[in-house]
């Protein structure tokens, strides 16, 4: 007996090493997923453990792992039943990554030992296991049902030539308000602009802010910059292995929801809508309400929705059973209402983010489109083996304005099919399109022609499929008034499919009904397709009058008011409009219509009426609307009206700012016959937009104020403001400027012969950053004005700029405001009365300017005045103000014994220096001797004395009055 008494603890400590082992190499990973969230552990720990104090056993420290790794191993050494709950506790409810949970699982689930925990699955734990099983099988059906639908294109697969590419379009992120609770405080929060930070991938979208919370991610993007096309990649991708914490993939379409007019459950919405379980499905929608941290819902384009967002207070333990509108069902989702936990992404355009309570919201991310970078890898991708690739390459890296027209992906892809074709049968310089209206019109008549087997002219295939267009466009006109992208067999006739649909102006899908039925549904290859073939009708129909046609032109808002955020499918619509009434466009009309007369009418029709918006005053967005639809025009008469009726000033406030906008802006400043001012306050954007704005010499003021222009933005900046003969002011604030930016803006401002002001306030400037460009003044003959307020000072760097600014003859004001942090230096030739020694001085050198100086409340003591007096002697000063510095008796004492030292023509102001009783008399006595000065004024604690002198004859004594 013995010896069966010692095998026991042999046998149990080496499965305890076997376990321990086990335990180490997860628990770093452990310790990384619940990061996330690290008052949730605390909480469920507590809650395990009553009876201790978890705050004894935490660290102090920062960091979040050495906390969590304390109170794990804590639990695991002192607690192993508390231990082994937890682990139960996060494997159910946290959204765990594959590699992760399987250890996990195995260490509650299997082994005999007392660390190793029982083998014996209670009865919730074989059901646990038995809805893992089913929700595996269905897993598998969604995903051979994604990689189905949404196949993409692989250069390497020559197989897939047919399928999409893709290309990550650029996201940048924004910062949100961290409290989520509900309350009218964070509830009116909307996002700003300018949060907008760095470049994020799809990775980094899934990081939780927390393990059991409802994460929700808002996806923003102007049209056709790829976020329809990245939530399909995310789905692509998820069905390929990746984003392993998600189980359950569902993707929902807002143009599809809009057709059930019915209410639903939540069942009916996820199968029934989406894809029902080929088995088991009470066993698989069990396991999605029990595990909702390991689902992921999709909900794409919020602006198509027709139905409204209610944000109703939530109702505690829902009826899964209910039905309600899609409406309820969104906003439940979204509330944590319905699956508290999931992971849900919904995108919009920007308009309807005003328009959208934000205080769910996790993340919210910017896709941007394509920069220079990804145009170029699409462009490869595009014309992988075809030999074209480097000629097209060569000829977009050459065309700034094709570049930029390409950081829109869907236009990119139509402009890398048009030069596959143009370069192909002719010279592409000649034949190039010019606009985004132009592009579209080319696109169809290029999408006919490759279904042809000889090249067919223009002319021809108008008047082959006349009849086929103008139906389409009708089609296209209908679904934009009636607010429906999604068209059925009755309104697209077996003609019409067999053209749109084989030449790639339409595409087909299945529309999900009840009862997993399904119905063919027909859409415009995108939203932007359909608007154009609406302005196509409207220009060619004989249906459509001047007067309907001037109804439909209008700007729209980048915002959608809370009062209407019901989705409105035209975005574009006046951008196409203000396209075909350009001249290039007449012929293609023409040929369409038959009617030419017709044609000019409505064309002039949409010029007056943008002459008309011109005229009126508008908004930054809507006035970049204008420039949108003036640039689409390429009509330089009408460029030239909207310059006039601007007033020579764009100011353009809290909005992003594209290359293509920039590239619009800057055809209506080039074409405005006038000097003109920019100014960019809180607008986030790319630095090829600064490439767009250099092509101008029509600008005399350049602002830009945003918190993210530092160094990189100002070194892109220089060599753009460097060939700007004209201009005369340029503002860099409330931004990141350090010495690498001001190194380099240092060298442009140089080569700007006219300017006259710089303002870099608000930034990082060091103290050697500030004397670097008070040395401009004497390089620069036009400088008059340089704002340094707001950068980095103290009293130390105040004397050094001092010394620097007043040894400067061609700065003749220097003001100096501590507790307002203002500095400002100014070169005028300013007239001044001048006392006997300066008249004197003046006479000897007519060099001498006289110089203005303030120094006020710069927390300036008795111990800096040796080091100021030295500065301030030898310049001539008229005025010197130094009020508000604490100098006290034995400061002023100093001050005053250097002044005949000084040369002070006007006034000494020395106001608020603490004085006392004593300090006023000694100035009374002192100030007599000093021959230059006219009038002197200072305040003390509770003394005030103002002192004018006259000069009583020529022998220069004084009397005091």
């Amino acid at each position: 007996m013995p010896g069966q008494h010692l095998m026991q603890p042999i046998s149990f400590r080496m499965e305890s090493m076997e376990v321990q082992d086990e335990i180490d190499i997860i628990m770093p990973h452990l310790v990384d997923f619940l990061c996330q969230d690290i008052d949730w552990l605390i909480d469920k720990a507590q809650a395990l453990v009553p009876e201790e104090d978890l705050n004894q056993h935490i660290p102090i420290t920062n960091d979040d792992k050495d906390k969590i790794s304390a109170i794990l191993q804590m639990l695991q050494k002192c607690h192993p039943k508390a231990w082994k709950r937890l682990i139960d506790t996060i494997c159910m409810e946290c959204a765990l990554p594959m590699d992760l949970e399987v250890p996990l699982v195995s260490l509650t689930g299997e082994g005999s030992s007392e660390l190793k925990w029982n083998s014996c699955w209670s009865n919730n734990e074989n059901r646990q296991r038995r809805l893992h099983e089913y929700a595996e099988r269905y897993k598998q059906q969604i995903k051979e049902s994604l990689l189905e639908n949404y196949r993409f294109k692989d250069v390497r697969d020559p197989g897939g030539l047919c399928n999409p590419m893709f290309v990550e379009p650029l996201i940048k992120g924004a910062k949100m308000p961290k409290d989520k609770h509900r309350n009218e405080g964070v509830r009116e929060k909307t996002l700003v602009t300018e949060d907008i930070y760095d470049t994020v991938g799809t990775d980094n979208l899934f990081r939780r802010t927390s393990l059991v919370k409802t994460h929700v991610i808002l996806l923003m993007g102007m049209p056709g910059t790829g976020k329809t096309m990245l939530t399909r990649r995310i789905c692509y991708d998820w069905a390929g292995g990746k984003f392993n914490q998600i189980a359950l993939t569902f993707l929902f379409e807002f143009r599809q929801l809009n057709l059930i007019k019915r209410h639903l459950t939540l069942r009916e919405l996820l199968f029934d809508l989406f894809l029902m379980p080929a088995l088991f499905s009470d066993e698989v929608f069990d396991y999605i309400i029990k595990n909702p941290m390991k689902i992921l819902i999709i909900f794409d384009g919020l602006d198509e929705f027709l139905g409204h967002f209610t944000d109703n207070t939530p109702t505690a333990n829902y009826d899964f059973s209910q039905r309600t509108s899609i409406s309820q069902l969104f906003t439940n989702i979204l509330l944590g209402t319905l699956l508290q936990g999931c992971t849900v992404i919904v995108t919009c355009r920007p308009k309807m983010v005003n328009s959208f309570p934000l205080y769910f919201v996790d993340n919210v991310a910017e896709v941007l489109g394509f920069d220079k970078k990804r145009v170029e890898l699409y462009i490869d991708d595009f014309f992988y083996l075809n030999p074209l690739k480097d000629k097209v390459l060569s000829y977009v890296r050459d065309n700034n304005k094709l570049m930029h027209m390409c950081f829109v992906p869907a236009l990119c892809h139509m402009i890398c099919v048009c030069l596959e074709h143009l370069l192909n049968t002719s010279s592409a310089k000649s034949k190039l399109p010019q606009t985004m209206t132009q592009f579209y019109l080319k696109m169809l008549i290029i999408f006919i022609q490759k279904r042809k087997t000889q090249f067919t002219e223009e002319t021809t295939i108008i008047n082959e499929f006349r009849s086929l267009i103008l139906r389409l466009s009708s089609v296209a006109l209908y679904g934009l008034d009636n607010n429906t992208s999604v068209f059925y067999n009755e309104q697209i006739s077996e003609d019409l499919h067999s053209f749109a649909v084989n030449h790639g102006l339409l595409s087909v899908f299945q529309v999900k009904k009840f009862d997993s039925c399904t119905d063919v549904g027909y859409s415009f290859v995108h939203l932007s397709s359909q608007e154009f073939f609406a302005a196509l009708f409207l220009l060619v129909s004989e249906t459509i009058t001047e007067r309907e046609l001037q109804k439909k032109f209008s700007l729209k808002s980048k915002w959608a008011s809370k009062q209407n955020s019901t989705g409105e499918l035209m975005d574009n619509l006046h951008i196409f409009l203000s396209g075909l009434s350009s001249k290039d466009c007449q012929t293609f009309l023409y040929n369409l219509s038959g009617q030419k007369n017709m044609i000019l009418r409505k064309q002039d029709t949409i010029i007056e009426s943008l002459k008309r918006l011109a005229d009126t005053q508008l908004t930054g967005p809507k006035l970049i609307e204008l420039c949108h639809c003036t640039y689409e025009t390429q009509n330089e008469n009408l460029a030239r009206h909207f310059g006039k009726f601007t007033a020579m000033k764009y100011e353009l406030k809290n909005f992003r700012i594209s290359p293509v906008d920039m590239t619009s802006l800057m055809f209506v400043v080039k074409h405005g016959s006038c000097l003109v001012s920019l100014d960019f306050a809180g607008c986030p954007m790319e630095l090829e937009c600064l490439d767009v704005l250099g092509t101008s010499n029509d600008i005399q003021a350049l602002s830009f104020r945003h918190q993210k222009y530092g160094d990189s933005f100002a070194e892109a900046l220089s060599p753009v403001i460097s060939g700007m003969v004209n201009l005369k002011k340029i503002r860099v604030t409330a931004g990141h400027l350090t010495t690498d930016g001001i190194s380099a803006l240092s060298q442009s401002f140089l080569l700007c012969s006219a300017l006259q002001e710089i303002n870099l306030q608000n930034n990082h400037l060091k103290v050697e950053d500030m004397i670097l460009l008070t040395e401009l003044f004497l390089k620069m003959e036009e400088l008059r004005v340089l704002d340094l307020s707001h950068n980095d000072m103290n009293v130390m760097g105040i004397l050094k700029l001092l010394k620097s600014a007043v040894s400067s003859p061609s700065i003749t004001s220097i003001q100096i405001i501590g507790d307002t942090a203002k500095i400002i230096f100014s070169s005028n030739d300013i007239e001044v009365i001048s006392s006997p020694i300066v008249k004197k001085a003046r006479e000897e050198s007519t060099d001498i300017k006289v110089k203005r100086l303030s120094l006020e409340n710069c927390s300036l003591t008795s111990e800096e005045i040796p080091q100021l007096a030295e500065i301030l002697t030898g310049p001539q000063f008229s005025c010197v103000n130094l009020s508000g510095n604490p100098f006290g008796d034995l400061g002023f004492k100093k001050l005053i014994d250097s002044l005949p030292n000084m040369h002070i023509s006007e006034k000494l102001e020395l106001n608020r220096t603490m004085l006392s009783e004593e300090g006023i008399a000694y100035l009374l006595y002192s100030t007599v001797t000093c021959l230059n000065i006219k009038l002197v004024s200072a305040s003390g604690l509770d003394q005030m004395a103002e002192i004018l002198f006259f000069d009583r004859n020529d022998d220069c004594e004084r009397e005091i009055r």
